[in-house]
């Protein structure tokens, strides 16, 4: 049992606390990593070997701590804490669990670069108050994501970075981003969770102002599925750069995955390097009208087999890309096949107008030709 003086039980009263837990040697030091985010600061804290001090400044130089003996402490803190990120330097590697998020007002938070750091308490609500959670849990040891950890947080505007480089995390949890109606960019958010495997049904469909999917899952390299309508409620993204490049586990692609995304602009490399992609709906980006860029957007994918309907229906070549600008280079570019053979889609047939058209490599390299592609020989040279 943990004893109090009186004062630690007098402001022990005062709210809860945030309880987290840090591991270092003797004579080791451990420093808050406090930021200048207004309202500030005014708190308590209990280092765990019996000391404490009050803190009211982001700079106070009472935040550095020293630890005569080794061992893992229990730091505790009670009232107002405005900033509280790591943001991949200072004493991340010491921090090892989060207890409790307590009641401290948090606006910014993260535990960029905490690589120890392997556990989050299941507290819904807590912290309502932050309003961009960038980098918030980016390259930390974390094996689960709590579920309801971003409960009640409806003025959180980014989740950049928010989980990037998690390779502990294995599944997401139903509803996450539920209650973060106003959120714009999900930018590279699970980028890099190599053990991810799935994605929950209507992960998204409360975000609707959210503007980027950019390198969202790239690299969840043992995603195997992707759910029917994941972007249906979406409609305001207008960036789906590289969203799942490099997912090598990822066999098929959902009917209507974007077809309610009808502003997106660009599709850069959406599917670069999905070695095992082997089908895909006809009509994959026929109804995203306003997107001009599909630079390496299907590349490197060996085992794709391709529709003559992927941007448009038959008989929409004069109008699909009237007088626009679109950015094919390398859009179906492989160095090998091994699938079943498909059809091209003619788009050196389309009328472009007064666009111009990016061509280059569109058809490139060995992994088309007349053996995955049944009208390979229709292709001009300039599309190859």
């Amino acid at each position: 049992m943990i004893k109090l003086s009186l004062f630690e039980w007098g402001v022990w009263q005062q709210g809860k606390p945030f309880i987290f837990q840090i591991t270092l040697g003797a004579g080791g030091s451990f420093t808050l990593p406090l930021t200048n985010v207004a309202p500030g600061h005014n708190f308590t804290v209990f280092w765990g070997d019996g000391t404490s001090n009050n803190i009211t400044a982001y700079n106070d130089p009472n935040i550095i701590h020293t630890y005569t003996n080794a061992g893992s402490y229990s730091i505790r803190i009670k009232g107002t804490c405005s900033g509280f990120q790591f943001n991949n330097i200072g004493s991340k590697l010491l921090i090892t669990k989060v207890i409790s998020w307590g009641n401290l007002g948090f606006k910014r938070l993260n535990f960029f670069g905490c690589t120890n750091l392997t556990y989050l308490p299941s507290e819904r609500g807590k912290l309502k108050l932050v309003t961009s959670f960038e980098d918030g849990f980016r390259n930390t040891g974390i094996t689960s994501i709590p579920v309801g950890i971003f409960d009640s947080n409806a003025v959180v505007t980014a989740f950049i970075n928010c989980f990037y480089g998690c390779t502990n995390i294995t599944s997401i949890p139903t509803d996450l981003f539920r209650y973060n109606i106003i959120v714009d960019s999900f930018l590279n958010l699970f980028s890099g969770c190599n053990k991810i495997t799935s994605i929950p049904v209507d992960l998204f469909r409360y975000n609707v102002a959210v503007t980027n999917f950019s390198y969202a899952f790239n690299g969840c390299s043992l995603l195997t599925v992707i759910p029917t309508d994941l972007f249906r409620y979406t409609v305001s993204v207008t960036n789906f750069t590289y969203v799942f490049g490099n997912c090598n586990a990822l066999i098929t692609l959902p009917d209507g995955l974007f077809n309610y995304n009808i502003i997106a602009t660009s599709f850069q490399a959406a599917f670069y390097q999905c070695a095992v992609l082997a089908t895909l709906p006809a009509d994959l980006f026929r109804y995203n009208t306003a997107a001009s860029n599909f630079f390496y957007a299907l590349a490197s994918c060996p085992k794709l087999r391709l529709h003559a309907t992927i941007f448009y229906a038959a008989g929409e070549q004069g109008t699909r890309f009237l007088n626009k600008s679109v950015n094919f280079y390398g859009c179906f570019d492989r160095a090998s096949f091994s699938g079943v053979q498909g059809i091209a889609p003619d788009l050196w047939n389309c009328n472009f107008g007064t666009g111009t058209p990016q061509k280059t490599l569109c058809y490139g390299s060995a992994g088309n030709s007349l053996t995955s592609l049944s009208n390979y020989a229709d292709i001009p040279a300039a599309w190859k």
